[in-house]
């Protein structure tokens, strides 16, 4: 026989079948509102949503039409691999600008500045360290071959004519 003062008997709301809830004490809170027999019968009465994981395309749930909501993934992981490279919609190429230089991803997977793998395109082998790659005409972004010109580090350095203004000034 079940206490009364303890326990209370209930019928899920979906398949009828008899349940016990706690009537009073700590465990009532935690059960006070308890209609179902179980999270399937819960499932059932108030319709889950399942969605399709775009990564690795395992169905999943989503939640329920209470809850409203909105995940895309079935996991961090999946969510993770979705954010880098080609993946992200904000993805540029794998090429960016810093410095006033635009870098690119090179075939390593490495980031380059672009002037040095144009001019070692020109050149058809790798540039050495001391080797530097000038802009003739000043502006870092412009990486047109006509444009380009290897120089030595102790070169690279000194007096300079602008071929605009013709103003003379030093290159640091």
């Amino acid at each position: 026989m079940i206490n009364k003062k303890i326990k209370e008997l209930s019928r899920c709301l979906v398949c009828g079948i008899n349940i016990i809830v706690p009537r009073y004490g700590i465990a009532f809170n935690r059960y006070k509102s308890r209609r179902y027999c179980s999270t399937k019968c819960w499932y059932l009465r108030f319709g889950v949503r399942k969605n399709v994981c775009p990564q690795c395309k395992k169905e999943f749930r989503v939640g329920n039409r209470l809850t409203k909501s909105t995940k895309k993934y079935c996991s961090r992981i999946c969510q993770g691999k979705y954010a880098i490279r080609e993946f992200n919609p904000r993805w540029k190429g794998g090429k960016f600008k810093a410095r006033g230089y635009i870098w690119i991803r090179d075939k390593n997977g490495q980031y380059r500045a672009e002037h040095r793998i144009v001019m070692e395109e020109i050149l058809k082998r790798k540039l050495k360290r001391y080797e530097h790659v000038h802009h003739k005409n000043g502006v870092k972004d412009d990486n047109r071959k006509s444009n380009l010109a290897v120089v030595l580090l102790n070169n690279h350095f000194g007096k300079v004519n602008c071929p605009k203004c013709k103003y003379r000034f030093l290159i640091k």
